[in-house]
């Protein structure tokens, strides 16, 4: 992926940089912009981490964000420290509960981000994001 704000990410530039981890991408895309989500999308370059990132809204709260790096993407998410009862009860990998506990609270909140390199991690993604949508609003 491009690290220069002038280079909108191309879907070419997509599926160079994830290979064929691009279907998961095009899964995940469809899947929280219809259904039940129905979220929107919108690429935006950070000038602090030099990357495009994919934030993800609802009537414009941001819901979380994802990168696409070289064959994964990372899903960022940020849930308020009280959150985390709800997070350890979810149903989805163990491995994955553990990068929240693990981060220290700033300010009361965590920052979590997880990477995504198979399609098997999405309905654990969803439970995730599914949680993060009802504790936004």
């Amino acid at each position: 992926m491009s690290k220069e704000h002038e280079i909108f990410p191309s879907n070419e530039m997509l599926q160079d940089a994830l290979g064929e981890v691009c279907i998961v991408l095009k899964e995940f895309e469809t899947h929280l912009t219809q259904g039940d989500f129905a979220f929107s999308l919108k690429w935006h370059f950070s000038c602090q981490t030099k990357k495009w990132l994919c934030k993800i809204f609802q009537n414009e709260k941001k819901i979380f964000w994802f990168s696409v790096e070289e064959r994964h993407l990372i899903a960022t998410f940020v849930f308020y420290e009280k959150n985390l009862n709800a997070i350890s009860e979810l149903d989805i990998n163990e491995q994955i509960k553990k990068v929240f506990f693990q981060i220290q609270p700033v300010k009361n909140k965590i920052t979590a981000s997880i990477i995504v390199y198979k399609r098997e991690q999405l309905t654990d993604l969803y439970k995730i994001i599914e949680l993060k949508k009802l504790n936004s609003f």
